[in-house]
């Protein structure tokens, strides 16, 4: 047995798990449970001369557990500002890497539509 062993998991107020979407190729699905914000106090960063709040949405993964994803990045957060997500809607994020010669990441954002599979009837399906 280990030395860290003994401590078991870690007791966390609030989500534990967090969406990485740090790299290119990155992507999560998830079920949109809550919207919050997240305030990054002035001097965090260098050269951070004011507050920022960033959106912190808290999502059911595939896997039934609780994620948060914290809108740090501005395309990320603009994304998320055009696409306007409701609780409930199910959320496909994927980060597209950097274009050429830029210093930021692009990603893609969209609500995924749960069409009914074969076999089931849609409830808005007429005959």
């Amino acid at each position: 047995m280990g030395v860290w062993d003994a401590f078991g998991e870690p007791e966390n107020e609030g989500c534990g798990n967090f969406v990485d979407l740090n790299d290119e190729g990155d992507e999560f699905t998830g079920k949109l449970l809550a919207v919050e914000e997240h305030v990054t106090p002035r001097g965090t960063f260098p050269g951070q001369k004011e507050d920022t709040v960033s959106p912190k949405l808290i999502l059911e993964g595939e896997d039934g557990k609780e994620y948060t994803l914290t809108a740090f990045r501005s395309v990320l957060k603009n994304e998320l500002l055009e696409l306007r997500p409701r609780i409930g809607d199910v959320l496909y994020f994927k980060n597209l890497g950097k274009p050429r010669g830029k210093n930021y990441y692009n990603y893609k954002v969209k609500v995924v539509s749960e069409a009914p599979k074969r076999g089931q009837q849609d409830d808005n399906e007429e005959f």
